[in-house]
């Protein structure tokens, strides 16, 4: 589905602005289990642009890669989001990403809403660290 064309995107404002102008990531990790000519081959092929081009042009991928070009992307929403990542000051992984399962999507992310509605850092952070294996 496509667009609609008053759908835009746009970066939230920095909290200070010391910190420059953060842009929140999130990515996926490849990891190469067993040393063999062939795994090195394509652990260097998923760092390629060539590859990242034809990703960006699917749909939903937003490539890491500076050399793929903003018209790789399939329509303005992706390729504006592709810009604010070439643009950001700052780039940082969500910590949640980095998390078993049930703790980033669960109780952080629970911890975070209700944060969000006026729970107290004491009180969240208590319950995410009591869930950790």
């Amino acid at each position: 589905m496509a667009p609609r064309i008053d759908d835009d995107v746009f970066p939230l404002p920095p909290i200070d602005s010391k910190f420059g102008r953060p842009f929140l990531v999130a990515g996926d990790a490849a990891t190469m289990l067993v040393d063999t000519p062939e795994a090195c081959k394509l652990m260097v092929y998923l760092t390629t642009p060539e590859l990242h081009m034809v990703a960006a042009g699917r749909g939903g991928f937003i490539s890491p890669q500076k050399q793929v070009p903003l018209d790789a992307y399939p329509d303005i929403v992706s390729q504006n989001i592709a810009q604010m990542l070439l643009d950001a000051e700052v780039i940082r992984f969500d910590a949640s990403d980095m998390m078993p399962g049930f703790v980033g999507a669960g109780t952080f992310w629970e911890g975070m809403v209700d944060f969000a509605k006026g729970k107290s850092t004491e009180a969240v952070t208590a319950e995410i660290d009591e869930s950790w294996p």
